[in-house]
């Protein structure tokens, strides 16, 4: 799970004025259409809750994620295709 990061600044973007009588939070669409994968709920010192939305990730791709090596290659290499540090081959040249 993720952590509060104490130098951020929340606003609200939507309020649920209470709990239904199984003690479930309704939230308004556009909030609900930002949940629809998951989400962490985090709790700091104060007890201010933070909802974290989540984001699933295909079987076969969660190796990227779960190696670091893998991930900082990737990163560069979308560092220097925004950089403009690219070249253009052909098929022939693999």
């Amino acid at each position: 799970m993720g952590k509060l990061n104490k130098k951020e600044d929340w606003k609200t973007i939507a309020e649920v004025k209470h709990l239904d009588s199984r003690n479930r939070a309704v939230f308004p669409s556009k909030v609900a259409a930002l949940l629809k994968d998951g989400f962490d709920l985090l709790q700091n010192q104060k007890g201010e809750i933070k909802i974290i939305p989540m984001s699933r990730v295909p079987v076969e791709e969660a190796w990227i994620y779960e190696n670091p090596e893998i991930l900082k290659k990737i990163d560069k290499g979308m560092s220097d295709s925004r950089a403009g540090r690219v070249k253009e081959i052909s098929i022939d040249d693999l």
